[in-house]
């Protein structure tokens, strides 16, 4: 149930950050497009690692300095929106596309192999 409810959480939390940036990203300074590409919850759900990436991606360290600028009114926001006693804390992290890559790979890996995992508890268990 905790691991269904943190990614419930940081769904909750990566749509509302989209929202955000898109009626506020001119407000920040930050032109072109703005991509909330990963939002990582900890068991705790003290903190929330939020990964964005801009489009164009030149001038990107500019960009998320703007936005960094700006993280206690995205706090606020996510305080008002979230129907929640504790928000998680957000910190900001700017994907790298092929950092990104390489990460979505290694998730992969390891799910597939807490699948097996769960088959192969599941397997032991029937024949005892």
């Amino acid at each position: 149930m905790g691991k269904i409810r943190r990614e419930k959480i940081a769904s909750l939390i990566q749509s509302a950050i989209a929202l955000y940036l898109e009626e506020n990203k001119d407000g920040l300074g930050i032109d072109g497009l703005v991509f909330v590409d990963q939002v990582f919850v900890p068991a705790d759900l003290k903190s929330a690692e939020v990964w964005v990436s801009f489009n164009p991606l030149d001038d990107s360290q500019r960009k998320f300095e703007l936005l960094g600028k700006g993280i206690n009114r995205l706090q606020s926001y996510l305080f008002k929106q979230m129907a929640m006693k504790r928000v998680p804390r957000i910190s900001l992290q700017l994907s790298d596309p092929e950092r990104q890559y390489k990460l979505e790979k290694i998730f992969d890996t390891l799910e597939s192999h807490d699948h097996e995992g769960d088959t192969d508890s599941g397997d032991s268990q029937s024949g005892e």
